[in-house]
């Protein structure tokens, strides 16, 4: 027998059907333990947006309300400020002189009103006693004169019946009745012409005291206007002085500052500072409208990773998908044109990257996981976009 034909049939002998059976089973072992893993096991999808950054609440921004050149400056970038503290003050000399004039005008002018007041208040006094007087003495002349009048009657009634009886009367008698009737007849015209004077006088003084208060009072409304025009004045220059005080328009922290000395000049409405609340720091994230719609969701777990920070030396800020936009927005980069981006707002948890200084503004991205798939639907969907990927048509 040939050495050939030996070792062929050695080799027959030695290949037995359980050698087979347990190659064929390894292999189907790994094979369902692959299939196994494709099907039941899971794996994270991301999306990842193009830019994100730290915020706070809303920014206040602390205008200039005034023109004016920079005397004092009391802010610094992170400084905490409070609700009307001052930040920076602006040169307002010329106002406050006007102010210092207005304000001594209005101390003159105040002595003044009061004692023309009072000056009023004596003259009516006196006007009312005066009319009460002379109605007194006038009433006294017109008693005067009644009586004189009675009387004059009286004497001119005995002296025409004296000159009815002449022929029993004696001359004598009746010259007297004459002369008595005479004289009280004078007497009574004497009291009706000083009842008159006394009259005209009491009316005299009252015009005279009439007038007299009348100019008063005109007076005292003179004062009275130029008090309130004063007044308005130290008001208008007062509110304008305030305008060349820029304070703080909330409590918070100063996010940001224009470069800004002093001596330099600024005009009304230009933006000196920022001002960013007290708040806990969130994060917003910018995504592309087909990576977000539909897939980012409220509650969805995400990281942050802040530029100048690696994550593989600082690690990432731990977060939460807090709110979802509907609609896309404009987003204009300098040196790129428009693009819809999708804005999404991301509640931080400070403390889980504890080497990296948690600031408001700092830029960054962000990922999201939106779910949670098989390998096998990963790469069926992965094939799904390689077919459904429109050809250029040349």
């Amino acid at each position: 027998m040939g050495v050939g034909f030996y070792r062929t049939i050695h080799e027959l002998e030695a290949d037995s059907p359980r050698k087979s059976f347990l190659t064929v089973f390894i292999v189907a072992l790994v094979l369902s333990m692959w299939l196994a893993w494709l099907w039941l096991a899971r794996v994270a999808v991301y999306r990842s947006s193009d830019r994100a950054r730290l915020i706070g609440g809303t920014g206040y921004e602390a205008d200039s309300s005034a023109a004016g050149r920079v005397i004092e400056i009391h802010m610094r970038l992170g400084q905490k400020v409070v609700k009307r503290e001052p930040l920076m003050v602006l040169d307002s000399v010329a106002e406050q002189r006007q102010l210092e004039e207005d304000r001594t005008r209005q101390a003159v002018l105040t002595p003044q009103l009061a004692e023309i007041s009072k000056e009023i208040d004596t003259e009516t006094a006196g006007l009312q006693a005066a009319q009460q007087t002379s109605a007194v003495a006038l009433n006294q002349a017109h008693v005067e004169w009644r009586g004189a009048e009675k009387t004059w009657q009286i004497a001119a009634d005995i002296f025409e019946r004296y000159h009815r009886a002449k022929d029993v009367v004696p001359q004598i008698a009746l010259l007297k009745a004459e002369a008595e009737a005479q004289a009280d007849r004078s007497k009574a015209d004497e009291q009706k012409l000083e009842m008159a004077r006394r009259e005209r006088d009491s009316t005299a003084q009252e015009s005279d005291r009439t007038a007299h208060i009348e100019g008063l009072q005109q007076e005292r409304r003179r004062l009275e206007g130029d008090i309130h025009t004063a007044a308005a004045e130290v008001r208008r220059l007062e509110y304008e002085i305030e305008k060349h005080q820029i304070r703080a328009p909330i409590t918070g922290r100063i996010a940001g500052i224009s470069p800004v000395r002093v001596g330099a000049f600024v005009r009304e409405g230009d933006r000196l500072a920022i001002v960013v609340p007290a708040t806990t720091l969130r994060a917003v994230a910018e995504f592309s409208p087909s990576s977000a719609l539909g897939l980012i969701k409220p509650g969805q777990r995400a990281w942050l990773h802040l530029n100048g920070f690696p994550w593989t030396q600082y690690g990432s800020v731990l977060a939460t998908v807090a709110s979802v936009a509907s609609e896309p927005t404009l987003v204009n980069t300098a040196g790129e044109p428009e693009n819809e981006r999708i804005r999404v707002e991301l509640h931080i948890d400070p403390h889980s990257a504890p080497l990296i200084p948690i600031e408001y503004g700092l830029p960054g991205t962000a990922e999201i996981e939106v779910e949670r798939i098989s390998p096998a639907r990963l790469i069926m969907r992965a094939a799904g976009k390689v077919i459904t990927k429109p050809t250029s048509v040349h």
